[in-house]
């Protein structure tokens, strides 16, 4: 019985019964309804069960609930059913690469705030050389002015020759 055939049936015994008629049907045509009616249902269950595995499917985003998934030759797997699945595996591995990044973004944090840290150790290791530079210039400055300030050198204070000329440079190179 093709479906039309069925569904005229469907609607003659539907308006017998609405106006409480007799319904006469012949027992091959019962028969064929009766038959068409439980592989409808049998459809509509395995339909809800197709259905009830979209929805598990969709909260198996784990490693191990993946091993439990259904077979493409289930009874109850469906190209829905992959299709929830693929989008469960693409939410893995977002979830998974978003943990990556967020560790990476941890790491660079610290990895950031050690070179601050360094920066600062740095500046003041040269602050630290800058004044002792300072402090030497100005005891070398001040050894340059004592030497300014004595009166001619004379060959009798027995100075070396050498000497004579490191002396003689410093005034040199102030003035």
């Amino acid at each position: 019985m093709s479906q039309k055939e069925l569904k005229m049936l469907l609607d003659d015994i539907a308006d017998r019964i609405q106006y409480n008629h007799y319904i006469n049907i012949p027992a091959k045509d019962a028969k064929v309804l009766l038959e068409n009616i439980m592989e409808l249902e049998k459809n509509y269950e395995t339909l809800q069960m197709k259905l009830v595995a979209c929805g598990i499917a969709a909260m198996q985003n784990t490693e191990n609930s993946i091993k439990e998934r259904l077979s493409s030759d289930h009874e109850y797997y469906s190209a829905s059913y992959q299709d929830v699945c693929n989008a469960v595996d693409r939410e893995m591995k977002l979830e998974s690469e978003n943990k990556r990044l967020n560790k990476e973004r941890r790491i660079n944090a610290v990895d950031g705030q050690c070179a601050i840290d360094e920066a600062y150790n740095r500046i003041a290791e040269l602050e630290a050389d800058n004044k002792r530079l300072k402090e030497e210039a100005l005891a070398g400055q001040k050894a340059v002015e004592a030497i300014n300030n004595l009166p001619m050198l004379r060959r009798s204070w027995g100075l070396s020759l050498e000497v004579k000329k490191i002396v003689d440079g410093y005034r040199r190179g102030i003035k």
